[in-house]
């Protein structure tokens, strides 16, 4: 692999490990035969990566995270460690990952290089293909951190909920300080990890999986496990009315089941972490924070938008200079993007797509789509694998975002002021839709491309999948009449959420983490 100018491998090939760091390349320690060495003792090694001249390394706060493998994980958590370089001076961070997750990670900091040498990343070895799933290398990680753990002079550790490692913190650093981050809004949690008894589904997924998993394949009981569907009408905190069965309406047609394994570790997570950390804005979700707080008997820390600004060099693509040729065409705001994230895809039901590009085309309306598998678009669509979305939405002629509403995708909806027309998939994004749809009043809901058919939802309407193309049509005109208020709206959230990262309770929650590490 080709790593970033700015990484160099160095150190060690022990147990597996590599060990990668932001330091010039005369650290570097090798034999006579160039065969790597074991590392100096820590301090040599973090002496270096500090500001503050007269600092020791014992005295410097260390952070070890341990992200998880998925862009949009990954991403928040890089951000959330750049943010807490730039606020704590002393502070070091270390990554770790896996041979299957550093691609992903190496990525993330090529477009935002950290602002000083205070950073490393340890590469847990693996072989695993890039192809094998999300949550392919959870095994890896707890096989293998432990060992890494012990090698570093942590003061805090900071883990992805749903990395299956908080023993293996607890057994190997006994009293360090124990995070957990879940890349998300609190008010989520209350479906995945609150108790069984009220609904929650993942307290007992790993029972249910394992009950329906002898007489069904993986995908199916998997699927059935997480869905835990009863037909009731849930009363969630910040949300409209919804039946149980809303929070996974594309059941029928998405490629990825959900993983119990890692979903039973992010509930287990949840009762072993000191404190949790959530991507809400406190001024948003002041009453849910402290409710969850309540209930789980620990801290919920809203540390907010956790996005970073790098200046990116502009890029050759064919979504942007479609766009550009849009943008004299048909002018600003005309365009549609969609993109339902690099997890899920309609893989079981094409009429879902079929009707998105089929309407759009009809319209004579432009688009760009972000599609794993090539796609016939016609000469005012364009449809590319990977999109540089953030780029993609900030372009003059985007006007509308159809969005499956994960976490990553509306805040980078909301920083460049993209209405959208919400078509979630499962996790936590139907819910996410339904509060920035109806809470927030951001954008439109599609009801009737969810896969459940004739149920009825708690907003009174019955789906049914022969209504698709007009509603779609619908919700297209609803956002070009209704684009002042929806303005209106999406600027006043983002203005608030800006607002409490810069100065307000976010950014005071991020200067308070100092107490932990």
């Amino acid at each position: 692999m080709l790593l970033p100018f700015y990484v160099r491998k160095v150190l060690r090939t022990k147990e597996n490990i590599n060990l990668f760091l932001a330091d010039p390349p005369d650290i570097i320690i090798r034999t006579p035969h160039n065969k790597i060495m074991d590392p100096p003792p820590t301090s040599q090694i973090y002496s270096r990566f500090t500001n503050a001249p007269h600092a020791t390394p014992r005295t410097m706060p260390h952070l070890v995270i341990v992200p998880l493998s998925i862009v949009s994980h990954t991403r928040s958590t890089l951000g959330l460690a750049l943010n807490l370089l730039n606020i704590h001076p002393t502070l070091r961070v270390t990554w770790c990952t896996t041979t299957y997750g550093l691609p992903c990670l190496l990525r993330e900091l090529a477009r935002h290089p950290p602002p000083d040498h205070r950073w490393n990343v340890v590469e847990m070895k693996d072989t695993l293909e890039q192809s094998e799933g999300s949550y392919a290398d959870s095994d890896v990680v707890k096989r293998e951190f432990p060992a890494v753990l012990a090698r570093l002079d942590a003061t805090a550790v900071l883990i992805d909920m749903f990395r299956p490692v908080a023993d293996a913190v607890r057994r190997v650093k006994p009293g360090i300080p124990l995070l957990g981050i879940m890349p998300s809004l609190a008010f989520t949690a209350f479906w995945f990890i609150g108790r069984d008894e009220d609904g929650a589904v993942m307290e007992k997924i790993m029972e249910r999986y394992e009950g329906y998993r002898a007489t069904m394949d993986h995908d199916v009981a998997a699927m059935k496990a997480f869905r835990h569907i009863k037909g009731k009408l849930l009363d969630l905190p910040e949300l409209p009315p919804l039946y149980d069965y809303e929070l996974s309406p594309q059941c029928g047609s998405r490629a990825a089941p959900p993983s119990p394994h890692a979903l039973q570790a992010a509930f287990d997570t949840s009762r072993q972490v000191d404190a949790m950390l959530w991507l809400s804005t406190p001024e948003l979700e002041e009453d849910t924070l402290a409710l969850l707080s309540r209930k789980l008997e620990k801290p919920m820390i809203g540390i907010g938008c956790q996005s970073v600004h790098t200046p990116q060099p502009v890029v050759a693509s064919a979504a942007l200079e479609h766009l550009d040729k849009v943008l004299t065409t048909h002018g600003p705001g005309s365009a549609v993007y969609i993109s339902f994230g690099s997890l899920f895809w309609p893989r079981d039901r094409p009429d879902i797509l079929d009707t998105i590009i089929d309407t759009l085309s009809l319209r004579q309306t432009p688009f760009v789509i972000a599609s794993p598998v090539p796609l016939a678009t016609g000469p005012l669509g364009c449809a590319v694998q990977w999109a540089p979305q953030a780029e993609i939405l900030e372009h003059g002629a985007v006007g509308t975002f159809i969005t499956h509403c994960g976490m990553g995708a509306m805040m980078e909806t909301i920083m460049a002021e993209v209405p959208i027309i919400a078509l979630p998939f499962g996790s936590e994004q139907p819910q996410l839709a339904a509060y920035y749809t109806s809470t927030h009043r951001i954008g439109i809901h599609l009801h009737h491309f969810a896969s459940l058919e004739g149920l009825p939802l708690g907003n009174g309407l019955r789906v049914d999948n022969t209504l698709m193309r007009r509603e779609l049509e619908d919700a297209l005109d609803l956002i070009i009449s209704d684009r002042p208020a929806l303005q209106v709206s999406i600027t006043k959230l983002k203005h608030t959420m800006v607002e409490s990262s810069h100065h307000g309770a976010a950014f005071q929650a991020m200067q308070n983490l100092s107490t932990y590490f």
